[in-house]
This record gives structure tokens, C-alpha cells and sequence, in this order.
């Protein structure tokens, strides 16, 4: 099982600012990489915050660079260019899609189809089911709104048929093969080289898109082999190679320790399952023990807690909030609620507590500002949905995201990506949205 998220954050499809798109999980799909922010959609919550037990990992906000298999979450639908869906209008008539999780047929599929199929299949795979969640409709909402130029934009490689058949091989990818970071076998690089302009990291052949800031268009980096240098934005090293002293390298094979034996470092990774590597109050070094519950100090050196707790501003274990609380404040400083609520962005210079909030119905005004990904502001199943200056103040609509073929009679309907809603019906637009035309032209 990936830790409370932590891992599987780590390989997001988001596309974020100062760091390579690859790794933002989907687009960047399958691989592990460093901070930063990836280039288009949404990013999601980076990881190196304490988790939440089973209510959810605590995780950073802000975009986190992603990589070509494994898919962002967290973020808000914007509309537009920018990745944001059609609002429902009125229209003719329309054709069906493929709905929900459904397998698409490739000989028929759209590419619209064979997106959303590849992204949700790699997003539950990766998030929920290798977390012990289960599988949602709309996992990643905010990247499902850059389909299909996430994976058919200028420089790709994917065909519908291939794009299909490596979101089948997803939904049974072995957990342990996508912590470890290594690119799947049915992720085609594309033929974008290195310097040349690119938006999502499958554009190029590297699988690498760099980008300063988000939203912004990126270029092509090159991939490090082993025992090449790493280290800098540009330097990313390949799948299944960490950067160790500025050389990438082969992790080494780990030991793992039992109860009470002394460990190298802090983490739960050179434990036997169910234990972690730290230093408790008092001990004179690193030793494999099971983390403090609440009402228990922390470790000196590893601020996570068990049954549902993290690690506060005082150094003790705490439970997580729920709705009515006042959010709780980690080591580091991000607020965080349990997996029923969320804690709603600061107001100007206020310093009373904020409490954590129950998600909103759908129609009903909903937070795009999140600390933490993994509590929405809108109930289960809905997204906040925001339109040009509402984005900037972090206000939106909760909404229901529609696939092509599902009904649009509302205004709280959106339908997703480039469809649109045509007589009561989302219909799939045809073609790209044009993401990197726009972000990328002269």
C-alpha cells in the first residue's frame, strides 16, 4: 500500500511551475521527479507533510510536477483555454460517449474517450486503490479538463487504440512498480526534441517538459542516465533513478528492520510494515518503532502520527479535525481538515481561527483555494467550477461534471474537456481544445 498518499503524490500528472511536467502524473505520467510545478492544467498537493491516517494525507498545496503515466489531482475546473470546460448551453443534437470508467471501443473511441479512460484509470489506480480508497467517476477532475491535448497535442506519439490499451494496463499495475517510478512499457515517448516548445511532457522525446512558471509554455529537457548529473531543473533523471549527490543513480536495495532494531533513516521504508524509522523523545538514535497516536509527542526527526493524526505546530500528535473545528496546523504550517470537510481559505489579515467546513451542494459557492487536496470544498462527486475573475479570488460553483452522452439540462452541469452541451446532451467538440496552440504560439 502507498503511504497515505504521500508516494503516490509524488508522481502527479499536474503540470507545475518551475519544475518538469513530467512527473505530474499523468503527463507526467508514470514517473517520479522533482518539485515544482508542471505547465497546463491544475496542479496538485505535493507531498512532505504529515498524513492523516485513514482521513486522508496531509499534502502541501500548489502545483507538483508530474510525469507521463500517473495523473494529477486535486485543483479546480477552470473554464477556457486554459483547460476549463464548455458551461452547459442550449444547442442541436449530439452524439453518445463513453461514459464514467467504461472501456471505450478503440476501433471507435474519440480521443476525448481514450483520455478520460487513460486518465481515470491511472488516477484510481494510483490515488484511491493503492491507497485503500475506492474508485471515483471523476478522480482528477481538474486534468480530465485538458483532455485530449494532454495526449494528442503536436509531438505526441499516442494513438487512440494505444492510449486505451495502456489505461487497461493501469487499472491492474502493480502498486509496489508505481512507487518505484519506473515509465510503464506502453508510455510512448514523443518526438518533440530537446529546447523545442512543449506544454505536457508525452510531446516530447525526453517525457520531460520543463516550464518557470505554470501556465506558461515550457520546453523539452533532457532525461539523465545513470551516472549523469542532476540536480537542476533542467536535469531530470530517468524513471526508476533517484538523484543521489548530483549524480542519478540506482536506489540501492533496502534492508528492512524490525521492532525496536536501529535503522538508517528516518521514514517508513526500512521498516517492516506497520512500522518507521525515527528517533522517539529520548532515544540517542534512529530506531523501527510504530508512530506516536494522538495525544502523543512526535518523533524528533519523523512528524508522522497513526490512527488518523498528524503532527502539530507543538510537536504532538493530534487528531485530525473534523467540520465545526478549527483546522488543524501541521509542522510546516498547512492546514488541514478530515476527509468530510475542509478548511476555507484565509480572509485578508484576519487572525481568528478558521474552522473547518463541510463541502457544499451542488449550485451551492465552494473554495478553489484548498491547503489540502484531498478535502474538497464541494460534496463528493462535484467540482468547484470557476470563470475568469472568480478563479483569482478563489470563489466558484460546485458543479456536476458531465461526460459526452450524459445530460446537460442544468446550469450546475458542466460538460468536461472540449465537449459541449447540445440539446439537453454533452456532445464530444471533435479535435483539440487548442491548449497548446495557445499556451505555445507565436
Amino acid at each position: 500500500m502507498m503511504r497515505g498518499g504521500l508516494l503516490a503524490w509524488c508522481w502527479i500528472l499536474a503540470i507545475g511551475c518551475g519544475s518538469s511536467e513530467q512527473n505530474s502524473g499523468d503527463d507526467d505520467d508514470a514517473r517520479g521527479g522533482s518539485g515544482g510545478s508542471a505547465v497546463g492544467a491544475g496542479g496538485s498537493a505535493g507531498a512532505s507533510t504529515p498524513t492523516a491516517g485513514a482521513a486522508g494525507s496531509a499534502t502541501a498545496s500548489g502545483g507538483q510536477a508530474g510525469g507521463p503515466t500517473n495523473a494529477g489531482s486535486g485543483g479546480t475546473a477552470t473554464a477556457g483555454s486554459n483547460g476549463g470546460g464548455n458551461a452547459a448551453t442550449s444547442g442541436s443534437a449530439g452524439s453518445s460517449g463513453s461514459a464514467g470508467g467504461e472501456r471505450p471501443d478503440p476501433s471507435s473511441a474519440s480521443e476525448l474517450d481514450a483520455c478520460l479512460y487513460y486518465l481515470r484509470s491511472v488516477c484510481n489506480r494510483q490515488f484511491n486503490e493503492c491507497n485503500e480508497r475506492p474508485a471515483e467517476l471523476h478522480p482528477c477532475p481538474d486534468v480530465e479538463q485538458t483532455c485530449p491535448d494532454r495526449y494528442f497535442s503536436d509531438g505526441s506519439e499516442f494513438t487512440v487504440a494505444s492510449l486505451i490499451a495502456c489505461g487497461d494496463y493501469w487499472r491492474t499495475r502493480s502498486c509496489d512498480e508505481i512507487a518505484s517510478g519506473v515509465d510503464p512499457a506502453c508510455l510512448t515517448r514523443g518526438s518533440l526534441l530537446l529546447a523545442e516548445p512543449c506544454m505536457f511532457s508525452t510531446q516530447c522525446a525526453s517525457l520531460w517538459c520543463y516550464a518557470p512558471t505554470s501556465g506558461t509554455c515550457g520546453v523539452c529537457v533532457e532525461e539523465r542516465q545513470e551516472g549523469e548529473s542532476c540536480g537542476t531543473e533542467v536535469e531530470q533523471c530517468a524513471g526508476g533513478l533517484t538523484c543521489s549527490s548530483g549524480i542519478c543513480a540506482v536506489p540501492p536495495e533496502t534492508t528492512r528492520y524490525g521492532a525496536g532494531q536501529a535503522c538508517p533513516s528516518p521514514g517508513p521504508y526500512t521498516c517492516i510494515d506497520g512500522l518507521s524509522c525515527m528517533t522517539l523523545p529520548g532515544q540517542a538514535g534512529p530506531t523501527c518503532q510504530p508512530e506516536p497516536m494522538p495525544g502523543q509527542p512526535c518523533a524528533d526527526d519523523w512528524n508522522f502520527c497513526s490512527g488518523g493524526g498528524f503532527c502539530n505546530a507543538s510537536r504532538q500528535c493530534q487528531a485530525v479535525p473534523g467540520a465545526g473545528m478549527p483546522c488543524g496546523v501541521t509542522l510546516s504550517g498547512v492546514t488541514l481538515c478530515d476527509a468530510n470537510s475542509f478548511c476555507p481559505p484565509s480572509e485578508g489579515s484576519s487572525t481568528e481561527p478558521r474552522l473547518c467546513l463541510a463541502p457544499a451542494g451542488l449550485g451551492r459557492p465552494c473554495s478553489t483555494s484548498q491547503d489540502l487536496a484531498e478535502s474538497k470544498s464541494c460534496e463528493q462527486g462535484l467540482s468547484c467550477h470557476c470563470v475568469g475573475a472568480a478563479c483569482s479570488a478563489g470563489t466558484g460553483t460546485c458543479v456536476q461534471l458531465r461526460n459526452p452522452g450524459e445530460p446537460c439540462a442544468s446550469g450546475n452541469d458542466l460538460c468536461l474537456a472540449n465537449s459541449r452541451c447540445q440539446d439537453g446532451v454533452c456532445v464530444d467538440g471533435g479535435g483539440l481544445q487548442g491548449l497548446y496552440a495557445t499556451t505555445c504560439g507565436d
